[in-house]
């Protein structure tokens, strides 16, 4: 964030199902586009190449071993692994901890949902190499706790020996 000497970045999250709400949102603004792998399937190839005409960055939401596969071999270079299914709207904890080993290191990824009450999830993502969190309800709901969350999250620091550890 501008706050802590980078600038702010602004992510479209819509439900992108077509190359013109990808450039409606490069026309606005947007630094990045979220695509759901599990809702456009067969479709996010072309989806991510109209991030890339329209110049913006293409974050893929994925949930599943099979969806980040697709999208990696889609070209998909930052990902947003998910700990809810799209599908059933299920949470399931781990969900992303156990996508983490299947993730090359050159790709960017972030960890999403459900990590607004857990700082130990928050924490075992980054041990685990996660280069980030998506956090949303928790900030909305309860704006002075999140803002503590949001804290104690900035002030994790990872041990390297233990993140070898893990993988």
């Amino acid at each position: 964030t501008a706050e802590h000497g980078s600038p702010s970045q602004v992510l479209a999250k819509d439900l992108v199902v077509d190359p013109i709400q990808v450039a409606l949102a490069a026309e606005l603004g947007a630094d990045a586009v979220l695509l759901s792998s599990s809702v456009l399937g067969a479709m996010l190839p072309a989806l991510l190449d109209a991030c890339t005409i329209a110049g913006v960055e293409a974050a893929v939401e994925v949930h599943t071993p099979n969806e980040l596969q697709y999208a990696l071999q889609a070209g998909a270079t930052l990902l947003v692994c998910s700990n809810v299914d799209r599908a059933t709207g299920e949470l399931h904890r781990q969900q992303a901890l156990g996508l983490k080993g299947l993730i090359p290191a050159n790709i960017v990824c972030l960890a999403a949902g459900g990590l607004g009450d857990s700082l130990a999830d928050v924490r075992a993502l980054a041990v685990a190499g996660y280069d980030g969190v998506v956090l949303g309800r928790r900030l909305v709901t309860d704006p002075e706790g999140g803002r503590a969350f949001v804290d104690e999250v900035r002030a994790i620091a990872v041990d390297p020996v233990e993140q070898v550890a893990w993988g």
